[in-house]
């Protein structure tokens, strides 16, 4: 009977699960897995660092609607993506992490890259993690892991495979890869549920619909549009979600943070949050805002924060809305609050007028909101914005303007800097055809500036955008109780100049100190066909309007 290697029995799961490329830093470890790969023609992104092979796989899978894969080594391979599964955890974002280990006959031998279990490292940060410890057993618990993380709610497994499985053979029969891998995830709500949910919207005052996560995940755009239009509800949105509504919608409202900062005279007094996320995904209902919530999530967990629904339907939203839009069918028509979705447009872009108009204080750099909107009125609709750093993912809450969703990725609840350059690379191999702009912080940008060569290396042309304060974002600005001066030890950083590492690697990089040369560089850096780097000095005291708001009311 023909014989298969452990190795080739995961490339035949991830083949047959749809999986065309793969993020990974090698070693001796995973190299039969790592050459299976190769011989299914699975495209091995080789990067600098393992964080960014997690990263990678997080913006894969984010920007694609698909499975991430990352592969890493035994010992610090493992220890070094720990960031990206619990970044991935808190986010949902279904990436299955592949590590090797020591074989079994080195326990306790002090073998190299043994001595720790990498599976209760990696426990309280994924949805699933388990050790392998047979070769017929390959097929079974990674068609078992994929399941498991594409599942709503989605997120990510870790699976650890000892060298000595990985490169043992075993009879084909006795390990089959199924035909099918992925298990359904649709969740349908009872219709009672849905006909209260659409009496209590009639009767609201003002209404409104937040479009969460699972709107982009579960690909409900078409019916999340029909809805609004149909009740004339007014829509906020969170991230990837952005865009399901076009922004230049009349019924588009704006994003979560600055639904959160709304004066008292216009803010909802009921919202249809569907896949939301309370607390800092969606900041403000624990003190600053009133309204009630009509709360659809697949997950029941997420009940209850940051206080009781006054309705609570489990269901993913694509069902969910198919089944609102039945049912407002046999419906009255309901009250026209266009006027009201009017009021909150103005009343958000007066706020941000407002701030874009502060002058810088301590030097001549390029205001902020200018940079953003600079950036995202130059690279186009069909783009793909990264944001990454603290203050410049809020300035980019402020300006992005998405017409279609999918276009904006950034940070979760995990808060981690750092992951830009490696959401970019996976968010452009999964949309080749779009162009990627990665804005990021001279700190964030620092955590995996080697990327830059893998980019070169694997010919993946993102533009990065530095917003460069010569400082740790400004920690000083935030609110505190202290009038002591605020010491630079441990957030000052130097004049390094970015634009110039990229050039090193064998990319493109300006340092632009004129808003009026930096549209004219993003579309030469696009033109160039290379990763980019466009390094842009900003003052160092401006902080995005509604972010600093967010932090004393959230």
């Amino acid at each position: 009977m023909p014989e298969v290697s452990g190795g080739e029995l995961v490339a035949q799961v991830l083949a047959r699960s749809g999986v065309d490329v793969v993020f990974m830093l090698h070693g001796a470890h995973i190299d039969p897995m790592y050459l299976a790969c190769v011989d299914h023609r699975i495209a091995t992104i080789g990067v600098r660092h393992e964080a960014a092979a997690g990263h990678a796989a997080e913006g894969y899978a984010r920007a694609g609607r698909r499975l991430g894969v990352a592969l890493v080594t035994a010992g610090p391979g493992v220890t070094n993506i720990v960031t990206s599964m619990a970044n991935a955890y808190l986010d949902r974002t279904p990436v299955v992490y592949l590590a090797g280990a020591a074989s079994a006959a080195e326990d306790e031998l002090n073998a190299l890259q043994s001595g720790i279990d990498q599976v209760a490292v990696a426990r309280p940060v994924t949805k699933w993690a388990h050790r392998i410890r047979r070769v017929e057993d390959i097929t079974r618990l990674a068609e078992q892991a994929i399941r498991i993380a594409t599942t709503a709610p989605t997120g990510p497994v870790f699976l650890e495979i000892p060298v000595d499985v990985l490169s043992a053979t075993a009879e084909a029969r006795r390990a089959p890869v199924a035909e099918s891998i992925r298990a359904g995830s649709r969740i349908a709500p009872a219709i009672d549920e849905i006909d209260e949910a659409i009496r209590l919207l009639r009767a609201a005052k003002r209404p409104a619909i937040m479009a969460g996560g699972d709107v982009y995940a579960t690909g409900a755009w078409t019916e999340l549009r029909t809805l609004a239009r149909s009740t004339s509800l007014p829509v906020f949105a969170q991230f990837e979600a952005l865009g399901t509504l076009p922004c230049d919608d009349p019924l588009w409202a704006g994003t979560f943070w600055q639904l959160s900062q709304l004066p008292r005279t216009v803010q909802p007094d009921l919202v249809l949050a569907l896949g939301v996320r309370f607390g800092w995904h969606a900041p403000g209902f624990e003190t600053a805002l009133d309204a009630e919530i009509i709360h659809i999530e697949v997950d029941p967990k997420e009940f209850g924060r940051p206080r009781p629904a006054r309705l609570a339907i489990r269901a993913d939203c694509r069902t969910a809305l198919g089944v609102f839009n039945d049912r407002i069918q046999l419906t009255d028509e309901f009250p026209d609050r266009s006027r009201w979705a009017s009021e909150l447009r103005e009343t958000i872009a007066s706020s941000i007028r407002t701030q874009a108009a502060l002058s810088p204080s301590e030097h001549d750099g390029i205001h902020p909101y200018s940079v953003v909107e600079t950036v995202c009125a130059t690279i186009g609709p069909d783009a793909v914005i990264v944001g990454d750093g603290a203050f410049v993912k809020h300035w980019l809450d402020d300006a992005i303007a998405c017409s279609r969703p999918g276009s904006y990725f950034t940070h979760g609840a995990l808060g981690a800097m750092g992951i830009g350059l490696g959401l970019a690379m996976g968010a452009r191999l999964a949309n080749p055809d779009r162009p990627v702009v990665c804005m990021t912080g001279d700190g964030s940008v620092g955590f995996t500036i080697a990327e830059f060569d893998s980019m070169v290396r694997h010919n993946i042309p993102v533009v990065t955008v530095v917003m460069n304060n010569r400082s740790w974002a400004r920690p000083d600005l935030i609110p505190r109780h202290s009038n002591k001066p605020y010491p630079t030890i441990g957030t000052a950083l130097g004049d390094a100049r970015y634009g110039d590492v990229a050039v090193a690697f064998g990319g493109f990089g300006r340092t632009v100190e004129r808003v009026a040369d930096l549209g004219p560089a993003i579309i030469e850096a696009l033109s160039s066909g290379l990763p980019a780097c466009i390094d842009v000095p900003i003052p160092q005291a401006t902080m995005p309007a509604f972010s600093m708001r967010a932090l004393r009311t959230a």
